[in-house]
């Protein structure tokens, strides 16, 4: 799929720390009856990668009204963070 900046140049807060000029590049937002994919990554000047937050779930159930944590079959959920940077 094409990544999209969805944001630049913006403060963004990672584990207490605020970084600034910061770029988020949507790398999947697709929400069907029975799948749930979206990844996004955001990027600090001089750093490189700060976070990464991923979802990626599957159902046999469409469930209107339930949320993908209730209706999933499978799949998972994660965010990953800049700890420490030097």
């Amino acid at each position: 799929g094409d990544y999209q900046i969805v944001a630049n140049g913006i403060d963004y807060k990672v584990n207490g720390t605020n970084y600034s000029d910061v770029a988020a590049v949507l790398q999947a937002d697709h929400d069907f009856a029975i799948e749930r994919r979206y990844a996004i990554e955001y990027y600090a000047p001089d750093i490189g990668l700060i976070e990464k937050q991923m979802i990626i779930y599957d159902t046999q159930c469409e469930c209107p009204g339930e949320s993908w944590e209730e209706k999933a079959d499978s799949g998972f959920s994660f965010r990953q963070t800049l700890i420490e940077f030097n």
